[in-house]
């Protein structure tokens, strides 16, 4: 009988069971540990109101506006600005009537009012413009002739 022939190397009979790699989840990013920069109010200040800007097309009759406002308006009608608040803006109106403060320009078809206690500056352009004794004025006016 003839002997078989084995090869020096040894086959093994043990399966590997050698998994693939896993893997690695993916790297969770670090939640940071900044806060939005917020300015905090002092104890004892009030925070100030923003402003609004925006653009007003009023009602034909009368209208009457307060608090801060910064933008253009304009109405046919009688407008009353309040004594409560900072205006910047630019007006057309029929008439105006003025309690409070006031810059910018000013354009009405009839009656200019700057009361007493109002402060305003600017361009005004009106059919007939009136300054109360008390009320501050600084700026320039143009009266135009009635129709």
């Amino acid at each position: 009988m003839a002997a078989k022939k084995t090869s020096a190397r040894k086959r093994s009979t043990k399966k590997t069971t050698r998994k693939p790699a896993a893997k690695k989840p993916a790297a969770r990013k670090k939640a940071s540990s900044r806060k939005p920069a917020r300015k905090a109010a002092k104890k004892g200040t009030a925070r100030k109101r923003a402003t609004k800007k925006t653009q007003r097309s009023a009602a034909p009759s009368f209208t009457s506006v307060s608090g801060p406002f910064e933008g253009k308006i304009s109405t046919p009608g009688v407008l009353h600005i309040a004594s409560n608040g900072k205006f910047k803006a630019t007006v057309d109106a029929g008439a105006v009537q003025l309690d409070g403060d006031f810059n910018g320009r000013i354009s009405a078809k009839g009656d200019v009012l700057i009361t007493k206690g109002a402060k305003a500056s600017g361009a005004f352009s009106a059919r007939c413009i009136l300054i109360e004794e008390g009320a501050d004025f600084d700026g320039r006016c143009r009266v135009r002739k009635a129709a």
